[in-house]
């Protein structure tokens, strides 16, 4: 006969099944399951809470298992006055809910946001019923907070908000404004009535919701988590240590607490565990961050001594308004080329944290031009390395080129950086497409070594390269007066220096994709150099 013994600590059960022999048999499919997530817990949680040592850290509180919250508990972060900027929204609170799935059977969708079988055959609320209950227990102590689904399963393929919620992992706006037989409007309309609520108690609730999903599948996590460490000044795990300090204090504090920290009590902990690391010449370096999508740059103003955010701009990845990449390039402009900025730039070294899109990229580096007489580079991740070339040089015969004539009467001709995967097909469809510019040629650049991943190897083989890049513009332009489009799939270092040639590049027009299928599956243009003449914008969103 078997008995089954439950063993909870802070609200968490595990299952151990006794033999009356004594034997004691684990489920372990079901403590594995438990294991990883608590590890992954324990990651998000460090990754959180680095951000109470930053020098410059608007984060007061970080708490792990915050009772307050219950259903959306497992770490809370809280922000001073005004908040952290979340696109347009500012928040002072943000609440995580994290779901660490062992394999990928079964994906979100907006119908299991309303099942509660989804979360067991015995569980009697759903999803959405739990954050809402969360959200009626928050808000009368709380007056702008986020609540947060994390996980590593993502969107069902079809499914109608796999193509809507953007890089914000908010909402989209249709999804208030679409009518009650659109497909956005079934989906707000059954959630809403779900929680038998109207639409002036609806809304806010949802304007509150975030879907972080497909987390914890991102590439290199625990490497991301580490640069987070690493930059608040604490000792990162070493790859042949087998027991990982982070983790078993985490353990601790889920097993017997504390389960809330402020900066003076966390520095405090971290010192006496022996955490704290010597500052590196890395982090001596000031930085500055350029933001254009939120998504795994959430907390930019605690990781850089400056920033701009220009995430109001866009839906996602998208523009919100015809004008908004004009607009994105004025703000962009005023914010690098203020004179007392100028200055600090000119004076010491400084790294740029590019978590943008890759013509926010050319942006920066066009308005810290090799002219300026700035000393701005690339930080690169993972590993925050700072990409400073110790060689500035033209190596020449840095890419293959392959072209593909297409209109021999047109002037202007298309460039194709197929630098981390190859997008000549992309490309070739664009261009190919019945209401597509008349393109002479295109030709796709791959560099000498192939492209991939990890194509480009460090700072002077990201200078070579854009150096060599501007030279195939000056060969490859039929005439001083012809524009060049410029498509890319590159890393952000490589076109930051491209955009520091400002003066050789000559008339260029880029492009951006539709990474996530969220409009037309293809190109659009972002920006046109040479840019307008740039002008104050009073209502960006600076940091110091």
């Amino acid at each position: 006969m078997i008995s089954s013994n439950i063993v909870k600590h802070r609200g968490k059960h595990c299952i151990f099944k006794v033999l009356f022999s004594g034997e004691i048999f684990v489920a372990h499919k079901q403590v594995g399951a438990r294991t990883q997530g608590d590890v992954y817990q324990g990651l998000f949680f460090w990754h959180q809470a680095a951000l109470l040592l930053k020098a410059n850290t608007k984060v007061y509180q970080v708490d792990i298992e915050h009772d307050a919250a219950a259903g959306v508990d497992d770490v809370a972060v809280f922000y001073s006055e005004p908040g952290k900027s979340d696109g347009p929204l500012y928040c002072t609170a943000e609440f995580y809910q994290l779901k660490h799935h062992v394999d990928q059977r079964a994906a979100y969708s907006a119908d299991m946001m309303i099942n509660p079988s989804f979360l067991g055959p015995t569980s009697r609320s759903s999803l959405l019923q739990r954050f809402h209950n969360a959200y009626k227990k928050l808000k009368p102590d709380h007056t702008s907070f986020l609540l947060k689904l994390v996980s590593n399963w993502q969107w069902e393929k079809d499914d109608v908000l796999a193509a809507s919620i953007r890089e914000s992992d908010s909402l989209p706006d249709k999804f208030y404004s679409d009518g009650p037989g659109g497909a956005l409007g079934r989906v707000r309309e059954s959630w809403r009535q779900h929680l038998n609520l109207s639409d002036a108690e609806f809304r806010p609730f949802a304007e509150c919701l975030r879907f972080n999903l497909n987390f914890f599948a991102r590439r290199d996590f625990e490497a991301w988590v580490f640069d987070r460490l690493e930059t608040a000044g604490l000792k990162v795990p070493e790859v042949h240590q087998r027991a990982n300090p982070y983790d078993s204090l985490v353990q601790q504090f889920l097993m017997s607490g504390p389960n809330s920290f402020t900066p003076i009590t966390l520095r405090d902990l971290c010192e006496k565990e022996a955490l704290l690391a010597p500052i590196t010449a890395n982090q001596a370096v000031k930085s500055l961050a350029i933001r254009s999508f939120l998504r795994f740059a959430e907390n930019i103003e605690a990781e850089a001594d400056e920033f701009v955010c220009v995430t109001s701009e866009f839906n996602g990845r998208h523009p919100r308004k015809p004008d908004s990449w004009q607009t994105v390039s004025q703000k962009i402009g005023t914010f690098l080329s203020d004179v007392e900025r100028r200055q600090r730039l000119r004076t010491h070294d400084h790294a740029v944290v590019l978590e943008c899109h890759g013509s926010v990229a050319i942006i920066a580096g066009y308005e810290l031009s090799l002219n300026s007489g700035c000393n701005v580079f690339p930080l690169q991740k993972p590993g925050r390395v700072l990409w400073k070339p110790s060689q500035r040089l033209n190596q020449g015969n840095a890419w293959r080129e392959n072209l593909h004539e297409l209109d021999p009467a047109a002037e202007d001709i298309a460039l194709a950086l197929s630098v981390t995967h190859d997008i000549t097909t992309d490309v070739m469809a664009f261009l190919s497409s019945p209401d597509a510019l008349h393109i002479r040629s295109m030709t796709n650049l791959t560099p000498s070594e192939g492209e991939g991943y990890n194509s480009v190897k460090d700072a002077n083989h990201a200078y070579a390269l854009a150096a060599d890049l501007v030279a195939v513009f000056k060969r490859l332009r039929p005439t001083p007066k012809a524009r060049i489009h410029l498509f890319t799939s590159a890393p952000n270092a490589l076109l930051f220096f491209l955009g520091q040639f400002r003066e050789a590049l000559g008339r260029l027009v880029v492009y951006e994709y539709d990474f996530g299928a969220e409009r037309h599956c293809t190109y659009e243009p972002s920006i046109a150099l040479p840019l307008a003449q740039i002008t104050n914008h009073p209502e960006v969103t600076y940091g110091t």
